[in-house]
């Protein structure tokens, strides 16, 4: 798919990104990779109070969880550009993918994860681990190169809190 080809709110955001990131070298890098397809393009919607740890950066690892096998699970990967959006409201930042792990889960592994990572992703509370219990997937991404960005609206009508926007090209 060329720039070319993307029509309507996501050519809307890519020059929003460019516009804003572009004049910065490891931004530029990634962006020019999402321009050839080397990479994806994401957006995660965010709730507070988890919008405003990730945005201050005291959140370092964005985690989702799953009772289905739905994304970002097995479609985001490391150099991936993540648009950040407010859940009801407009996209006010980015970040590119850091490392990413997926998970197929069991009790013991929820446990597990919840030991490593709890304080990263600030879920610490016993509220947020009860609520993902029965989950059977998660994925977990570390924040990179977080910036914020002037808010840009992103319709989406739907209920899914990850949607992958343009996926990577397929190698010839």
């Amino acid at each position: 798919m060329s720039e070319d080809t993307i029509q309507g709110p996501t050519r809307e955001l890519l020059g929003h990104l460019t516009d804003q990131l572009g004049g910065d070298p490891v931004w530029a890098d990634a962006l020019g990779r999402l321009g050839s397809g080397a990479v994806s393009l994401h957006l995660a919607l965010l709730a507070e109070p988890f919008l405003s740890l990730l945005m201050d950066g005291s959140k370092t690892i964005e985690s989702r969880f799953s009772r289905v096998r739905c994304a970002p699970y097995g479609c985001l990967a490391e150099g991936d550009v993540v648009a950040v959006k407010k859940t009801g409201g407009a996209v006010v930042g980015a970040f590119i993918a850091g490392p990413v792990a997926g998970y197929q889960l069991t009790g013991d592994r929820i446990d597990e994860l919840r030991e490593r990572f709890a304080a990263r992703i600030r879920a610490t509370g016993e509220e947020f681990w009860a609520e993902r219990a029965d989950c059977a997937y998660a994925t977990l991404v570390e924040v990179s190169h977080l910036r914020s960005l002037p808010a840009i609206a992103f319709p989406k009508k739907d209920r899914r809190g990850w949607v992958l926007l343009r996926g990577r090209r397929a190698s010839p």
